[in-house]
């Protein structure tokens, strides 16, 4: 699957649970994927930083669409995802980065990267993604 700007935005807006997320921008490439979301009211919890639960959430999607935009792909689901959070995020937008570090036939690992708006690396993610083809 081929993924573009409107597709990923379209699955942001379409999907029950990724609904939350606002998408502002997106950069995808054949093994990266970068999106970049509002920090908005309903991803805070107590203290005016990013849920550590939304932030998982958007790592897994991140890395999900680094694993599928390639043409021979028709799924992917997630197989083991271990974040390290690092600092808080409380100034948005919110960049994501995914990197497809190897492709298998059937898996493929993927690192992911989360930075608030100066900048600061505040999440990084390995994960592990069976892909259905």
């Amino acid at each position: 699957m081929r993924l573009d700007h409107d597709l990923v935005s379209s699955v942001l807006k379409t999907d029950g649970f990724l609904r939350s997320f606002k998408l502002l921008g997106s950069t995808i490439k054949h093994d990266s994927v970068q999106i970049v979301i509002e920090l908005t009211d309903n991803l805070l919890r107590v203290g005016s930083i990013m849920n550590g639960g939304a932030i998982a959430t958007i790592i897994d999607f991140a890395g999900g669409l680094a694993v599928m935009n390639d043409e021979s792909v028709l799924n992917e689901v997630t197989t083991n995802l271990s974040i390290q959070y690092i600092s808080p995020v409380s100034k948005g937008p919110v960049t994501v980065d995914a990197k497809v570090l190897k492709r298998g036939k059937t898996i493929s690992f993927v690192q992911i990267d989360i930075h608030d708006a100066d900048h600061v690396l505040c999440a990084t993610a390995l994960g592990t993604w069976f892909i259905f083809r």
